[in-house]
């Protein structure tokens, strides 16, 4: 996705203690969007075809892309390419998550108003 995790370490810069640090960036994780082989595959002809739709129905679609340069395997399968991120994805995963808020935001319902 071309973002960079910026992350600064204050104690760190004060104590030189090297444990606190790694035990820190040991619990960094990525945030791996919605990977789900079918849903990216649906997802992406929707947003290529978002063209033909009604305005009303655009203003949904903005708020996901495709992440294309996301690669992934499960199991011994082939690998799968593209996961389905906010537009505001903080690629940082929340701790003991694998996925970042602005992604989850995805999972609540939307008000039709």
């Amino acid at each position: 996705c071309g973002k960079q995790v910026t992350r600064d370490f204050p104690q760190f810069a004060q104590d030189h203690q090297l444990g606190p640090l790694l035990d820190r960036v040991a619990g960094l994780r990525l945030c791996v969007g919605y990977p789900a082989h079918r849903v990216v595959k649906q997802a992406r002809y929707l947003l290529n075809h978002v063209g033909r739709m009604i305005p009303e129905m655009r203003k949904i679609f903005k708020h996901f892309a495709v992440d294309e340069d996301f690669v992934y395997r499960i199991g011994s399968e082939d690998e799968e390419i593209g996961t389905i991120r906010s537009d505001k994805c903080k690629i940082e995963s929340e701790q003991g998550s694998d996925i970042c808020s602005a992604c989850r935001s995805l999972q609540q319902p939307i008000e039709f108003q």
